[in-house]
Parts: structure tokens; sequence; C-alpha cells
């Protein structure tokens, strides 16, 4: 009586195991059903013993159930794993690629141009979720530029010397050849749609120690003209 009982309780456990691993497996469902006919066969037989007064041997029985349902459950196991599925990879986008690529450009550079020497001066800051760019020129005001994540959008902030903040978004990155482009986006501090300002702007980093800076202003909702400048690292 005592190994029925037990062999009750390894019945009801594979039931459950079985029943839970169903959710996880397209088996699991079938291998449930199969446990629990199994249990209520054993009940029946036990409940029969019982009544009609008959010693039941269950010794040898009982080993071969416990051996199959060993086996049993190693297979549910098995199909479980086989079936489960596999982590994803994550997916960087193209914004989250263009920012990374933006991030190497940290450090000091120099451009020799026709109204004198130019710096760029670039700076992670904000943890990292920002990169700071100063530009100042000999005879010029200093300027700034933020670049930074929007969910999967890589924008800037360009606070220009026109006395407006226009915001741009990145409309395409080259990877193979690290050209960024951003498109105008709205600006802050605009005294109308056709007031001067910077309106589109493209990095091109050649390798880690030359990048062409363009940018282009707009006025009366036209291009007025294009500053470019190739800079060479100096720190």
């Amino acid at each position: 009586m005592k190994t029925a009982v037990l062999l009750m309780c390894g019945l009801l456990l594979t039931t459950a195991a079985a029943q839970t691993a169903g959710r996880v497996c397209r088996g699991g469902s079938v291998l449930a059903k199969f446990f629990s006919t199994a249990l209520s066969i054993s009940q029946s037989s036990i409940r029969h013993g019982s009544a009609s007064g008959e010693k039941q041997s269950f010794a040898p029985k009982g080993e071969t159930v416990k051996t199959t349902l060993l086996l049993l459950s190693a297979a549910l196991l098995a199909e479980a794993a086989q079936n489960a599925t596999p982590p994803q990879t994550p997916q960087t986008s193209e914004a989250s690629s263009a920012f990374a690529r933006l991030k190497t450009l940290a450090g000091e550079w120099q451009s020799d141009t026709r109204d004198g020497k130019a710096h760029l001066s670039y700076q992670l800051v904000a943890g990292g979720s920002a990169l700071l760019e100063r530009e100042s020129m000999e005879g010029m005001p200093p300027m700034l530029t933020v670049y930074y994540l929007d969910g999967d959008r890589l924008l800037l902030t360009h606070y220009c010397m026109a006395g407006n903040q226009p915001r741009m978004q990145e409309q395409r990155f080259d990877a193979s050849s690290d050209e960024i482009e951003f498109a105008f986006l709205d600006a802050t501090n605009l005294a109308s749609p056709g007031a001067g300002h910077m309106h589109n702007a493209k990095l091109h980093l050649i390798d880690h120690n030359h990048l062409v800076s363009e940018w282009q202003f707009y006025q009366d909702g036209k291009p007025k003209f294009t500053e470019s400048a190739q800079y060479s690292r100096i720190q």
C-alpha cells in the first residue's frame, strides 16, 4: 500500500509538471493528457484491488512505472528545451549606429580656413547621452551644437550666432563612407519661417583623425550659402 501511495504522488507531481510544460512546448497538452489517463487507471486499479480484498503486489510494477515516468519526464524536458524560443539579439537602429560613430569625435580639432583658424571641440556630456560640439573661430563668437538620441531618432540642436536654435534630424547615415546628413526639423526663436537659419548639415568622418563639416544656411525659404571646412584632430 505504501508503494501505491508513493506511485500516486509521483504521478500527481509528474502530471503537474506536464501541464506546466504544456504552456511552453507544443506537445505538452498531449503528454499531460497521457499522464492524467495513467493516473486515473492507477487509481481505479487500487480501488478495485482494495474492494475485492485481494492483496496486490506493486513492487515489480512500481519499478517499471517509475522507470517509465523517468523516461517520459526526460523526454518532456528535452522537448521543452528544443521548442523554447531562443533569445532575440536586439537590433541596433541607424540612429544609434550614427550616434555611436559621432561619439568617436571626442577631442580637439582644427582647420585652416580663408577666414582664419577654426576650432572644434567635442565632449561627451550627460553620462554619455549627448555629444557637445563647441565651434570657435578668430573674430567670431563661439557657437554650440548638441547631438543626442530621441528614441529611434538622432537629433541636433544648433545654438547659432544668428540668435536662433534650429533642430535637425538625421536623414541618412552611410556606414561605409561614414557620412551623416541632417535636415531641418524646427527651430526656436525664429522670427519668421523665412528668417535666416542653418537648415542642413553633413559630417563626413574620413578617418579617426580627419573630418569634413558642412553647414547650409537658408533665408527666405532657399539656400543662401554653404560653409564647409576640413578638420584635423590635434588631440
